[in-house]
């Protein structure tokens, strides 16, 4: 008898997961669940970790913000020189130089880049090819700009067209067979070869950010200040020294390379974007540098937990089913929020003090269906044919067993 109910729980166990996999290909994009899944559809529950539970985290001092403004490219080309005179290690360039201008500003422009050692320029990923998977085309500053620099992509993880959460980003990528490093890889592999190259050893095809802070978190400098000859900038010797767009007035903001991170406060409807795209590129680069990477689970080690707690989950129900029937809804859903509440803790603790990322979303979805659709399991044993078949099924091992033993 302990083996068929064994079995019964292993059946049901493979029941619910079905269920759940079956609901999955349903598609999500139903109408009167849109204003919902744009609300919470982009939380995850470590963004708590780094909105409102992590200690607020030191500043990088190896890193130097610059902010452009809406400099001509005859001021950044000052920018540069001046930036050049105190001997940063390395230049990262977070702007575009797409087209010719005015030839005594594009001239400017073009020897203070060639004056400059170390200098890592953006470029921009686009025209994915679906079946290869790679990108077509790479493209960035008009070439003139760009004889004296090396490149890396600035394209970040989100989807098309939309304002979502940045927490992931790509180390490399293939463009027409070609494999491409990110901006913050480049800068950081002429700043420290041999940290980042630990970092790639990794080989994930994703990574995700651990956010040190906004552009406070770093030395920043806006515009005016590197142009003022009374202001040193001796702290940025043997520095990395980033140049991009930041609006640091927060009542002027604009929409422009900006986009929502999970130090976002409000982390469920987020209202406004809370980060350029050079102050991630330089979270990045302060996480390889520091080497505080977040580690992550691999999917079939997340399944094989799911499946354990799952099977246990079902064990321990159906043992509630057969002894006290009638309060098995009240002992299920108590049961199950506990057990979520519980698995989110988890979750929390793991990701804030071990900087490990546990996926639970499996076996959450598990647990919550699990009390209802195995009380549906039990009835579908109750039919006629599937009673046929579990007699058949025990004739055949009562049978099997007495060959067995003499």
């Amino acid at each position: 008898m302990s083996l068929f109910k064994n079995l019964h729980h292993f059946f049901a166990t493979l029941f619910v997961f079905a269920v759940i996999w079956i609901l999955y290909l349903i598609p999500s994009n139903i109408d009167f669940l849109n204003p919902i899944s744009q609300a919470i559809g982009d939380f995850e529950i470590t963004d708590i970790v780094f909105s409102k539970i992590r200690k607020e985290q030191p500043p990088d001092t190896q890193l130097v913000i610059v902010n452009i403004g809406n400099l001509s490219r005859n001021e950044i080309a000052q920018q540069i020189n001046r930036i050049n005179f105190f001997n940063p290690k390395v230049i990262g360039v977070d702007a575009f130089f797409r087209n010719e201008k005015n030839s005594g500003q594009d001239s400017s422009l073009e020897k203070a880049l060639a004056n400059t050692k170390n200098l890592v320029m953006v470029s921009e990923l686009s025209q994915l090819n679906s079946k290869s998977g790679f990108f077509e085309k790479l493209s960035g500053s008009h070439p003139k700009f760009l004889r004296n620099a090396t490149t890396g992509f600035a394209n970040l993880i989100s989807e098309t067209g939309t304002f979502r959460t940045i927490r992931r980003f790509l180390p490399s990528i293939k463009v027409s067979e070609k494999q491409e490093v990110s901006f913050p890889v480049k800068v950081s592999t002429l700043f420290n070869p041999g940290k980042t190259e630990k970092f790639l050893s990794r080989k994930n095809e994703t990574e995700i950010i651990n956010y040190r802070g906004n552009f406070r978190h770093f030395y920043f400098l806006d515009a005016e200040q590197v142009l003022d000859s009374l202001i040193r900038l001796d702290f940025i010797k043997d520095k990395i020294v980033i140049l991009g767009y930041i609006n640091p007035n927060e009542e002027s903001r604009t929409f422009e390379d900006v986009m929502f991170t999970p130090l976002n406060e409000r982390f469920a409807g987020k209202t406004f974007p809370d980060m350029y795209g050079m102050v991630i590129h330089a979270n990045i680069i302060s996480m390889i540098l520091n080497e505080e990477f977040i580690y992550e689970l691999p999917f079939w080690g997340t399944f094989i937990i799911a499946f354990i707690i799952g099977y246990l989950n079902i064990a321990l129900f159906a043992w509630y089913y057969r002894k006290y029937k009638k309060s098995y809804d009240v002992f299920t859903k108590l049961t199950q929020l506990i057990e979520c509440l519980l698995l989110l803790a988890v979750v929390v603790l793991f990701f804030n003090y071990l900087n490990v990322k546990l996926n639970i979303s499996l076996l959450l979805v598990f647990i919550i269906f699990s009390g209802d659709l195995l009380e549906f399991y039990f009835g579908m044993l109750e039919l006629d044919f599937i009673k046929k078949i579990r007699e058949n099924a025990k004739m055949f091992f009562s049978k099997r067993k007495s060959d067995i033993i003499p």
